[in-house]
C-alpha cells in the first residue's frame, strides 16, 4: 500500500501497462503474466504447502517453513552480491541445526475396527 501511495504521488517512477508485454520470447496479453504469476506462485505454491505440512506434521512443517528466510538470504548473496553479517549466517545456521534436531512425529495409524453388537456377543450352542 506504501508502495502505491508512493508511486501515486509520484515519489518512485511506476508504470502500468494494458497492452501487450513480452513473456518467454512471446508477445502476449497483460493478463497471461499475471495469471502465471496466479497460478504458480499462488495457488501451486499454497496447495504444495499444505500437501508436504501433511506429510511432515505440523511440528517438522513449522521448522522447515522457516527455510524460506535461509533461501531468500542465499539468493540474495547468490543473485546480487548481498553481504551477510556474521550475525546472519548464524542465525541460518541455528535455523537449520533446529530443524535438524527436531524430530519428525510419529506415522499416526488407524484404530482397529470395533466389531459391530452382534459380532462381539458370544454364540452358544443349544
Amino acid at each position: 500500500m506504501v508502495l502505491g501511495l508512493t508511486g501515486a504521488v509520484g515519489a518512485v517512477p511506476m508504470t502500468a501497462t494494458f497492452g501487450d508485454v513480452p513473456l518467454l520470447g512471446a508477445v502476449v496479453p497483460w493478463w497471461v503474466p499475471l495469471g502465471v504469476v496466479a497460478v504458480f506462485g499462488t495457488a501451486i505454491a499454497y496447495a504444495s504447502g499444505i500437501f508436504g505440512s501433511g506429510r511432515l506434521g505440523s511440528r517438522l512443517a513449522s521448522f522447515v517453513g522457516l527455510l524460506e528466510v535461509v533461501f531468500a538470504s542465499i539468493l540474495a548473496w547468490v543473485v546480487v552480491g548481498e553481504r551477510l553479517s556474521v550475525l546472519q549466517m548464524l542465525g541460518g545456521a541455528l535455523i537449520l541445526a533446529g530443524i535438524a534436531a527436531v524430530p519428525a512425529e510419529p506415522p499416526v495409524t488407524e484404530p482397529a475396527p470395533v466389531p459391530d453388537d452382534a459380532e462381539a456377543r458370544p454364540q452358544f450352542a443349544h
